[in-house]
């Protein structure tokens, strides 16, 4: 590429949906214009070679400017092939990204473009949306009622401020940031999440909390680079509270997430923690603990010799958090969606936990249509799947399985056999562990004259496995969708 007009070089691409051999980049850029150049993906570079060409570059009236000549060669690259638990692809697709740092002008002028995180951290001070919004102090008790700002214990304060924000100002939908007001937040009663999160820092300013906000990017935004600071690299802020020596993230977006709890689209490894006073820096935003789902049956046979009993469900972290918006806001969809889930079965008396409950409990009773065929029941236990089929099927993957959590799965199956029914045949139990306790899978079956027990365990141990970490995530999922479709429990009338 030849500069004859000033260009802002964005990125170099290396690598598309289509398997290359090698790819040749040549990059021709004059000597007053300083650019940062950071490679992205996972596959390195096969050569790199830089030179200098003098005179490449005529402005006129004896002007001239040398350039700096670079040149890549990358091989052996795979094509990018779409697939789920990631982020974005703009994360993982290999290229070279430039950022403008300096230009200099022939008539000796020098425009500094890139800056440090110091320079950064001073325009935020004084920032006409974002650093005037986080010193603006509110007047609690103009908004936050009584009952709560009396609150002596200092976390469950916090937790009613945060609950409060939540039920009584509403998102739009809207991430925002440049046009950011509290003021006009408070006049709508709703406004988008950098608004929402500023109002709640401010309150929990003006109780004196040790609060502090964090600009990070979306999931489907990609991850900001450390290497300088890209201010538009940032699209969502969310707080840092910390209380007792405990920290929490906080957010205040949605009403179905806890103190504590952060967006799922949030989770994308890190972000950059604000001080008006000190230094920003860069802080690791992970969820600490498992989001689980527990799922128990127990049955027995009745007049009709059909196997009818209840199931429990119960689930925290992020799996109860979408499960109560899609209830909350659709019982009649999130009703069919459970039944969906039963094909083979009929539902009814569907109970569920209070609202404001930390899980996601309910209750059902079920009715299974296995029929006895010659006094004997085939019956596959897993009447409920945690994975239908393997997510992933891909001959080669490039790129991480990013989870956003970690998680844990349980399953317990009961048949109450009493006079009715003897177990003729079941298969052995099953465990398989992923190498450096990235995770874990349990099947047990126990069988005796009154009970038959079913249980199963599924560990994920990490958010994050790396792409080399594939082919053991690939048959691990499988084994696991393998005993979910394929077992059989022969049972048989007494």
């Amino acid at each position: 590429m030849k500069f004859n007009t000033l260009i802002y070089l964005k990125s170099i691409f290396f690598a598309n949906k289509l398997p290359l051999n090698i790819n040749r980049t040549q990059v021709s850029i004059p000597g007053n214009y300083q650019y940062h150049a950071r490679l992205v993906g996972p596959l390195p570079l096969k050569s790199k070679d830089n030179s200098i060409v003098g005179s490449c570059l005529d402005s006129g009236r004896g002007a001239y400017s040398d350039c700096s000549v670079s040149k890549h060669i990358m091989t052996n690259i795979p094509a990018y092939k779409e697939e789920g638990f990631t982020t974005t692809p703009d994360n993982y697709i290999s290229r070279i990204e430039y950022e403008m740092s300096i230009i200099k002008y022939f008539d000796g002028r020098v425009e500094k473009i890139a800056k440090t995180w110091s320079d950064v951290d001073k325009e935020l001070r004084t920032d006409t949306d974002l650093g005037r919004q986080l010193r603006k102090k509110q007047k609690i008790e103009d908004i936050i009622p009584k009952e709560v700002t009396d609150i002596k214990n200092t976390l469950d304060k916090a937790k009613a401020i945060h609950r409060y924000v939540l039920e009584n100002y509403n998102w739009n939908g809207d991430y925002g940031r440049y046009d950011a007001s509290v003021k006009r937040l408070k006049e709508d009663s709703g406004g988008n999440a950098f608004e929402l999160n500023l109002l709640l820092h401010n309150l929990l300013k003006s109780e004196n909390y040790q609060v502090s906000p964090i600009l990070l990017s979306t999931r489907k935004n990609g991850l900001p680079t450390k290497l300088y600071p890209i201010l538009s690299d940032f699209n969502y802020l969310i707080l840092l509270i910390e209380i007792d020596g405990e920290k929490y993230f906080l957010d205040a977006t949605n009403p179905y997430q806890l103190f504590g709890e952060i967006p799922f689209y949030c989770l994308n490894q890190y972000g950059r923690l604000l001080d008006l006073k000190n230094n920003s820096k860069w802080i690791e935003i992970s969820a600490k603990k498992y989001s689980t789902l527990q799922v128990g049956v127990k049955l027995s046979l009745n007049k009709e010799n059909l196997l009818t009993g209840n199931i429990i469900s119960n689930t925290n972290g992020y799996k109860s958090m979408s499960k109560k918006k899609v209830f909350y806001e659709n019982q009649n969809t999130y009703l069919e969606q459970l039944k969906s889930n039963f094909v083979y079965a009929t539902l009814n008396n569907h109970k569920i936990s209070k609202k404001d409950s930390p899980k996601f409990s309910e209750e059902f009773n079920i009715t299974l249509e296995d029929e006895l065929i010659n006094d004997k029941i085939y019956l596959n236990p897993f009447i409920y799947k945690f994975y239908d089929e393997n997510p992933f099927k891909l001959t080669q993957r490039t790129y991480p399985v990013d989870l956003g959590y970690k998680q844990a799965f349980l399953y317990s199956f009961e048949i109450d056999l009493g006079e009715k029914l003897k177990v003729v045949d079941f298969p052995e139990d099953t465990r398989l562990a992923l190498p450096d306790r990235g995770g874990l899978v349990t099947f047990s079956f126990k069988a005796n004259e009154d009970k038959l027990s079913v249980f199963a365990r599924i560990k994920l141990n990490t958010a994050i496995y790396e792409a080399d970490y594939y082919e053991i995530l690939k048959k691990f999922m499988a084994k696991i969708v393998e005993v979910q479709n394929n077992t059989i429990i022969v049972l048989e009338k007494k």
